[in-house]
């Protein structure tokens, strides 16, 4: 497993507390505090604000497809989207080998391998995508995961050898009634579920991730995830507060030219709101407010 990825997005070592010789019902409360920067994920020093109930026998239920998605919605049905002609490394087996490689990576990682349980009990693979031109030398995944709380994104880079070479956290969402307003005013390939997108929103050529998610330390954001080359490391190009109004969702965040108007909190205040543009500035490799 590589050291990067070395804080556990789900919770760690949950072998323990899996025990064959319990029979009524199995609980694992995994709880975990996202106190490092929000830098730090992007190269996938991942912590969890998540807690988990996992009830023995209890099969994770699919939410409602929302029958109203709209034409540039990548339907989660459809487990294969290309966004680039970019050529990476080739795609050489069915989708669903890769799917079943990540699922036992996934399974590996949080430490199913020597347990009864099976990490399906706990989350499933909801949407797996292939991206290009993201992750140079990469054949790349960008995978929605479900799970009790709700949605959780990750990215799956896999090298020549068609192995898992690294992985990324991306964010993660809960659904609200309407919640797909927020999308309204961001161009590019929308997952069907959840709020995140995939674009080249500076037009420098390379792929990016952006979506609605939430932070522990400071509530609903706006990121947008790149690579960085010359850092050899996925990490945030831009990372802002950003207001939510769950009663009546509207598009609290815009696209303009090379970048984004965001209806942003101020000073942790809800009640205090300002719209800032962020502005691709290239000699940094960042959106930087104006």
């Amino acid at each position: 497993m590589p050291a990067q990825a070395a804080n556990r997005r789900f919770g760690r070592d949950l072998a323990p507390f899996v025990n064959k010789k319990i029979v009524l019902f199995i609980f694992i409360i995994l709880s975990c505090e996202n106190d490092e920067p929000r830098q730090k994920y992007a190269c996938g020093e991942v912590s969890s604000f998540c807690e988990v109930w996992i009830v023995c026998g209890f099969n994770i239920l699919n939410p409602l497809a929302n029958k109203n998605a709209g034409k540039n919605n990548v339907s989660e049905n459809s487990f294969l989207q290309d966004f680039s002609q970019e050529k990476e490394v080739e795609m050489v087996y069915p989708i669903e080998y890769y799917k079943g490689e990540i699922t036992k990576y996934a399974s590996d990682y949080y430490g199913f391998g020597n347990s009864s349980m099976e990490i399906t009990d706990l989350m499933n693979i909801s949407s797996i995508i292939k991206v290009n031109s993201i992750i140079p030398g990469q054949l790349v995944f960008v995978v929605c995961w479900l799970n009790q709380k709700g949605y959780v994104y990750w990215l799956y880079g896999f090298d020549n050898e068609q192995k898992i070479a690294r992985h990324y956290y991306c964010g993660d969402f809960v659904s609200f009634k309407d919640y797909k307003k927020l999308m309204e005013k961001l161009p590019g390939n929308i997952f069907e579920y959840g709020t995140i997108l995939i674009n080249d929103f500076n037009n420098d050529g390379k792929m990016e991730i952006a979506s609605y998610s939430f932070y522990k330390n400071i509530g609903n954001v706006f990121c947008v995830l790149g690579f960085n080359e010359s850092k050899n490391e996925l990490e945030e190009l831009c990372l802002a507060p950003v207001f939510i109004n769950y009663d009546n969702p509207f598009p609290s965040v815009e696209y303009i030219e090379k970048g984004f108007k965001i209806l942003e909190i101020i000073d942790e205040d809800p009640m205090e709101l300002q719209w800032e543009n962020y502005v691709w500035e290239k000699d940094i490799e960042k959106y930087i407010r104006q």
